[in-house]
């Protein structure tokens, strides 16, 4: 066997198996079809704004939005 190709068949016997350890706890949760949807990488949650420090990184997000419009704005009026 070329030496090249023993990374890439050991890659992807790797994912091949991950994803049928996926599909076997999926299977052993429900028996339903929508199983199969949550195999899929990050699954779904729901998201909460205090889980990532709430108020203050909105706060600092729309400064960093003004902030750019502002730069934005000055290169706009100086052209």
């Amino acid at each position: 066997m070329d030496m090249r190709l023993s990374p890439v068949l050991i890659c992807v016997s790797l994912v091949l198996l991950s994803g049928l350890g996926q599909i076997v706890i999926c299977r052993q949760e429900k028996e339903t079809y929508n199983d199969v949807v949550r195999m899929k990488l990050g699954g779904f949650t729901d998201s909460t704004n205090n889980r990532n420090g709430g108020g203050e990184i909105d706060g600092l997000a729309l400064f960093a939005v003004q902030e750019h419009n502002k730069r934005e704005n000055g290169v706009v009026e100086l052209v």
